[in-house]
């Protein structure tokens, strides 16, 4: 699981069209990422019986930050040129669905009340790109 947070963390910053959108990322990236913490720690859901539950909380908070369709076409990459834009739809869909299945159940199992500290960020360059 420590090695997981990190990676879900540098996913999330480079591929957040909430992050991009905001003048300070991290100010939006803080909310979300305190959210789902906050859920994993939350004793209701410690119940095998409110794992679902809690399941579906944490992922309504990670679609809202997830841009799926934009990483979607990244995965395809010079293929995505052979997609039709359903196939693109249905595509980003089953991708959004394997990223849920994959990811989901292991946070909820590892979580172990691991901690983020939100360090400093530093606007770089003239167009304001962050580092």
């Amino acid at each position: 699981m420590n090695k997981m947070i990190p990676v879900l963390l540098v996913m999330m910053m480079s591929l957040s069209g909430l992050a991009f959108a905001s003048d300070q990322p991290m100010d939006a990236l803080q909310k979300p990422i305190d959210e789902v913490i906050s859920i994993l720690k939350d004793p209701q859901y410690q119940d095998a019986a409110q794992k679902e539950v809690q399941g579906e909380k944490i992922w309504n908070i990670i679609q809202k930050v997830f841009d799926f369709d934009r990483i979607a076409k990244l995965a395809l990459g010079k293929y995505r040129k052979n997609f039709s834009d359903e196939q693109l739809k249905t595509f980003s869909g089953h991708f959004a669905r394997l990223i849920e299945d994959t990811y989901l159940n292991k946070i909820q199992a590892e979580y172990k009340n691991e901690k983020v500290n939100y360090l400093e960020q530093k606007i770089k360059g003239k167009n304001g790109a962050n580092k």
